[in-house]
């Protein structure tokens, strides 16, 4: 009959889906260091325009890269480091890689040396983009102290003759930002240990 209750069959258990974390440092890394590239064989602007998007780009690399590298330890022993590391969930990324390697170690990174140094500076560069500020200034005026000083870590272009944004945004700038990614992630691992994913599976390439 139409309306007769059909038999009961159980459904078959399903498979468990494994759980799995692609990452994105990788390719924010690797976006900045093509746009670098680009750039040094003369086949993207060298000011303001590209430079600004590496800055942006690396930046985001170190924070997603921090967070992969705790993931795995989550993921692992959750019953040994979700306590610790779910307390750097909502710190802001300067003290979340100055506490990170006091998880696993006694160390940390020295503040006042490299490449800490340029990590604050490239920290404060990227507000400064991403929080922009427009105004009229001389081109002896910077959005702060920290980015006046970045003339210490690579060539200005036009120093003192143009706005802050087009001596600051150069190849040059670019280049600092991939080889300052890199030296923290490099350092992180002197100080934490654990497994280097920049290197694997194959290692992410020095800025031209």
């Amino acid at each position: 009959m139409n309306g007769a209750p059909q038999p009961h069959h159980p459904q078959e258990a399903r498979p468990a889906v494994p759980r799995q974390m692609l990452g994105l440092s990788r390719s924010f890394y690797e976006t900045a260091y093509e746009l670098t590239a680009a750039m040094t064989r003369g086949e993207a602007a060298q000011v303001v325009k590209n430079p600004s998007a590496v800055i942006v780009l690396v930046t985001s690399c170190l924070e997603a890269y921090l967070s992969e590298f705790l993931a795995l330890f989550r993921e692992l022993e959750p019953d040994k480091w979700e306590t610790a590391i779910s307390r750097l969930d909502r710190k802001d990324p300067r003290t979340r890689w100055i506490e990170t390697p006091q998880i696993f170690t006694s160390r940390t990174f020295d503040t006042a040396s490299e490449p800490f140094q340029s990590f604050h500076a490239l920290i404060c560069l990227r507000n400064s983009l991403v929080h922009y500020s427009p105004r009229f200034r001389t081109p002896t005026e910077f959005p702060s102290k920290t980015i006046r000083a970045l003339n210490t870590k690579f060539a200005f272009s036009h120093e003192g003759n143009t706005d802050w944004t087009a001596q600051v945004l150069n190849l040059e700038c670019a280049r600092w930002g991939c080889r300052t990614a890199k030296a923290m992630i490099r350092r992180l691992h002197e100080l934490a240990g654990g497994t280097d994913m920049s290197g694997w599976p194959h290692p992410w390439p020095d800025p031209p």
